[in-house]
Order: structure tokens, then sequence, then C-alpha cells
């Protein structure tokens, strides 16, 4: 690939991404919905995330250039070191002429091959990106699977996708705490039909099935790491490190799991599961970094609040009492405005930690089905009153402000 082919690919490249990007797909009839302020809201994050795509790559650019400074500065010595003999032997006139041929060999010869050096990395860098992303859905994929087929052996399924994001994870972890202690739980339903343990199967024997499976799952995976094709390879250790940590866990439960007594095994078995989400988080957290900034994945998140509808319902009141009432919370929300709703406590006993796992609930329930990003706060009329925010995923956890994200 040449220069100019190289800056072809690349313009056409982010031509395409502006084209496609959630400002310009927008229907006419979705752009008389939203207010001047929203189309400059959206317009502004599509810029931004262009132009630091852009300053990410010359950046990337910059430091590979940078690599043959000693080749340069060898070149520039041997060179002034010929033009000082030419001149004294007369083969040039003035130290001008030298310089210009200097020049001359400089743009013909060293960039050339620099910016060959480079584009050739950046190709190679951009295969690579591909195959630690067909790695990372492989990976995302196996170990959820494994965790839902673990969790279906109580009767529980995940389905938020744990390992999508930090904030998903924090709350497949909240939920599982709150099932160990009776609580009511957000992330977690029943299994579809097709997550059953086979009838040819006991309870421990299948748990060692799954585990042996994700062993060499695991495995295959620490081979790609220990071929040192990742992206970000300075980071091969940490996730080596993890792999044997993971594969060590799951030979923890191969070994114990037939002599655990049954009054411990479902919570023990909930550590194991916890545990394993964690360590298949961070490799996971980990491989997708190369593509996935975390400001950018803020900004667009920005976008898709302001894209939401904007606006409670009376309709989408009824719903979500319905599924409260569904999950068995001691709670109610009623419609204030179109923007404000409050919460409505059914019982006198309902503990801090059932508050937490309701307001987690709430947040990612109104987002996940009807895309409303809500903040919790308080006012002197009402004491537990929550708004749509359209720039920001909030949720009163421990303190007022932490993220959740979609």
């Amino acid at each position: 690939m040449n220069l100019f082919n190289f800056i072809k690919t690349n313009v056409y490249k982010y031509s395409q991404r502006l084209k496609h990007s959630k400002w310009f797909v927008l229907d006419l009839e979705t752009r008389r919905k939203l207010t001047k302020r929203s189309i400059k809201s959206i317009n502004k994050c599509n810029s931004w995330l262009v132009i630091r795509r852009i300053l990410r790559n010359c950046k990337r650019l910059i430091i590979e250039i940078t690599k043959y400074w000693y080749i340069v500065i060898a070149v520039m010595g041997i060179s002034i070191i010929i033009i000082l003999l030419g001149l004294y032997f007369n083969v040039y006139t003035s130290w001008r002429r030298g310089l210009w041929d200097l020049r001359t060999f400089l743009m013909s010869s060293i960039v050339i091959v620099i910016f060959n050096n480079v584009i050739k990395s950046e190709a190679d860098r951009h295969k690579k990106l591909i195959v630690q992303h067909s790695k990372y859905t492989n990976f995302i994929y196996e170990e959820t699977k494994f965790i839902n087929s673990l969790l279906s052996i109580f009767g529980f399924y995940c389905n938020i996708d744990p390992l999508l994001s930090s904030n998903r994870h924090n709350l497949f972890i909240n939920s599982i705490d709150a099932l160990k202690i009776g609580l009511s739980y957000s992330a977690l339903t029943t299994p579809p039909n097709y997550i059953e343990i086979p009838e040819y199967y006991t309870r421990e024997i299948y748990i060692k099935f799954l585990c042996k499976n994700n062993i060499e799952i695991i495995k295959n995976t620490k081979k790609y790491f220990e071929e040192k094709l990742l992206v970000n390879v300075s980071e091969t250790t940490f996730l080596l490190g993890k792999c044997d940590e993971a594969i060590e866990k799951c030979n923890e439960i191969l070994y114990t799991v037939d002599i655990l007594d049954e009054g411990v095994f479902e919570c023990i078995m909930l550590d194991w599961i916890t545990s394993l989400s964690s360590i298949s988080f961070l490799i996971c957290a980990v491989m997708r970094r190369p593509w996935r900034a975390e400001k950018d994945y803020k900004i667009k998140r920005e976008i898709d609040a302001i894209l939401s509808t904007q606006k409670f319902t009376y309709e989408i009141f009824g719903d979500v009492n319905r599924e409260i009432s569904n999950r068995g919370f001691q709670y109610r929300i009623e419609r204030l405005s179109m923007k404000r709703g409050v919460i409505k406590e059914m019982s006198n006993t309902i503990s801090y930690d059932e508050e937490i796992v309701f307001r987690n609930f709430l947040a990612s329930y109104f987002h996940n089905r009807y895309k409303l990003v809500i903040f919790f706060e308080g006012f002197e009329e009402y004491e537990n009153t929550f708004s749509i925010d359209l720039f920001w995923y909030y949720s009163l956890i421990h303190d007022n402000k932490i993220e959740i994200g979609p």
C-alpha cells in the first residue's frame, strides 16, 4: 500500500463514519421531535467522535515515526560529512547546493521508506485488530453461556450480558449478592427453554462437564495471548495471569463439587460464579480496550439519551409498576410530570440493601426497555423523586452520582 492509497482509504473511511453516524441517519419525523438544542448536541457529539478518532490515529502515526529517529540522525550525519568532503574537493561550489541535494535525497529515500514502514505497520495492526475482535466476541459469548449454564442449575438466567460493560457486571454482582441474602434481584430471570440440564447428567456431573469445557476455552484463549498477537501486547502478562486464575478456579470446582454439603451448596456455587465472572470480565475489558475508548463510549451514550423518547407517559408507568409487582418489590412509582416521577414505599420495613437493589433495577429497566435515562434526586415536597437525564447515566447507590451503563 503506497502513501496515496493509504490517504485515500482513510479519507473514505472517515467519510463513511460521518455518513452513518447517528446524526445523519435520523429520519425527518425523528428530527421534528427533537429540539434545536438536542440536534445541536447530537451534531457536536458526532463531530467530537470523529475528531477524537483522527487525533488518536495521528498520535499513533507520530509514535511510529519517532521510532526511526536514529536512522534519520545517522543518515544526516553521513550526508553532512559527504557535503563537507564535496566542498573540500570542489565538487560543490557552494554549501547551499549540497543542502539542496540533501533535501532531494531525504525526500526521495528516507521519508518514503519511513512512511512505507509506518503504513505497513498500520495495516498489520488493522489485521491484528480484526483477529482480536473475533477472539473477543467468541470469548465473551462462551463465558456468558458458561455463567448462564451454571446459573440455570438454580433456576436463574442473567438477561443483561454481564461481561459487556462494568456497569452491567456490577449490576449482575449486586443481583447475585441480593439473591444470596434472599432479596429481590434485577438482572436475573428464569432461564429460557434451551438452557437446561440434560436428563442423563446429575447436577455435579453437569457442573464438571461445564467446567472442563470452560478450561479448554480458556486454554485456547491463553494460547492466543502467548503468541503475543494482541494489539495491546503490553498487557499480555496480566491476561496470562487471569487465564491461570480462571483455570485454577475451575479446577477448584472440579475437585470440591462432590463433597459440598447440600446446605451450603448454592451459596458456595454462587460465590464461584461471581469469582469466575469477575475474572472473565477483566479479560474481556483488556481485550476490547483498543477499540473502546471510555470517553467515546460516554459520548455515544449521550447520543442514545438524546434520541430517547425524552418523556414519561402514563402507559410507561403502568407497565413498570406491573413489572415491579411481578418481581416482588415493595415499591410503586407515580408520574409527577413528563420528566419526573416519585418512588412510593409500600412497606415500612424496607432495608437499605433492598432500596439499592430496587434503584438498580429501576434505572436498568427504564433504559433497556424504553431508552429513558434517569437519575435519582430529592426535593422538599418529595423525598424519593427521579427525573430524565438527557446526558448522563446516574444511579444513587453509595454516593449521589455513580454511572450506570446501557
